[in-house]
């Protein structure tokens, strides 16, 4: 049973109110330091914990900020999250978090939790899936201020972003510039019917491939023409499957598949790391070399990159600086602050390695 301020009282010889203004941080009451020590001093001996719900009941507010993370095992989706929680603590709240893809129906499930709680704010993280919107706009009915960082945006909410668009139009005209002139564009644009929507992360991924394949005077094909027919940019827009404790095999199956046609790509753009991970798996399979053969390059700036045979050329995102950007929006809409209401996006950096044929080097947007 969870230890009382009445027990904690009834064993020191105070009175209960005596307990409870040292416990309460608010409390303006004055003591003498020696009393402060002894309650807090007892009530770490004992294990006491405060009471949530009372505390929401005397104050009106639980302290609680929620994070609601859509981004599963990935690394810099998990990056974010933690650097969102430290910003949240620092400022003085709790944070209350759930990962959608832990169990079905999490969505809904993770909302009625946080809801219960009486969040003061959330933070939809990743936001993957546009047919969670529909389950995510309890906290807009509420009036609970909600920021989105990276993924698909929620309608009516501020949201934070890396600029992928800027970032892919940029890797691409380095490979251009490099010499690849058959640039294949492998990357997840999954739709769903029902929303009409498209996964936001595909799409600014294919327009930046496109502006520079077109600022380039390239062509887009559906396969690759002769070896001698100028550049020529093929997309291979996947719809995502997901096995978050196999990231790469989609990407290995795709890439075989496409290997087994003529004349080859020398550049793939993948749309994330583990993709290029498993880009590099097909190629090294059927005896290719990187980046001889082929150049490839990722987007994340995932910590296995540096650590592979032929080293990743990547793009990095700006985690904690988004995360704490983020944490800053909900906490003005806490206060009943304006904030943007258009999309907020930061630069990333380009992460040249070997793999796409250059030295290593990082250029920022």
């Amino acid at each position: 049973m969870a230890t009382t301020q009445a027990q904690i009282a009834k064993k020191l010889g105070l009175s209960r109110s005596t307990v409870a203004a040292v416990l309460n941080p608010h409390s303006t009451v004055k003591l003498r330091t020696a009393t402060k020590n002894l309650v807090l001093r007892e009530a770490k001996n004992m294990n006491y914990r405060p009471h949530r719900y009372a505390q929401i009941m005397r104050a009106g507010k639980s302290g609680l900020i929620g994070i609601f993370h859509f981004g599963g095992l990935a690394q810099v989706a998990a990056e974010r999250v933690w650097h969102a929680s430290h910003a949240i603590k620092e400022a003085g709240y709790q944070v209350l978090a759930n990962d959608a893809s832990w169990s079905p129906g999490g969505v809904k499930a993770g909302c009625e939790a946080m809801m219960d709680a009486r969040v003061e704010g959330v933070i939809v993280a990743g936001l993957n899936d546009p047919l969670s919107v529909i389950e995510l706009k309890i906290f807009q009915s509420a009036r609970i201020p909600i920021v989105t960082l990276s993924g698909n945006e929620l309608p009516g909410t501020p949201q934070i972003r890396a600029d992928a668009q800027d970032a892919f139009e940029r890797l691409t005209r380095h490979l251009i510039t490099l010499g690849r002139k058959r640039l294949l564009l492998l990357f997840s644009l999954t739709h769903h019917i029902q929303q009409g929507a498209y996964i936001w992360a595909g799409v600014e991924r294919l327009k930046g491939f496109k502006n520079a394949l077109a600022a380039a005077k390239g062509r887009e094909t559906d396969r690759f023409l002769s070896t001698r027919s100028g550049i020529q940019g093929v997309i291979a827009g996947l719809e995502f499957v997901s096995d978050r404790f196999d990231p790469f095999r989609q990407s290995r199956e795709a890439t075989l598949d496409l290997l087994a046609q003529h004349p080859l790509p020398d550049a793939i753009i993948c749309g994330n790391d583990d993709w290029a991970i498993g880009a590099l798996s097909a190629l090294r399979e059927t005896k290719l070399k990187v980046p001889r053969d082929v150049a490839v390059t990722g987007f994340d700036n995932t910590a296995v990159c540096s650590y592979l045979d032929v080293p990743l050329t990547t793009v990095a995102q700006p985690s904690r600086a988004m995360a704490e950007r983020a944490v800053e929006l909900v906490l003005k809409k806490i206060q009943g602050r304006r904030i943007p209401s258009a999309p907020i996006k930061f630069p990333c950096e380009l992460i040249i390695r070997s793999s796409c044929g250059a030295r290593s080097f990082t250029t920022s947007g």
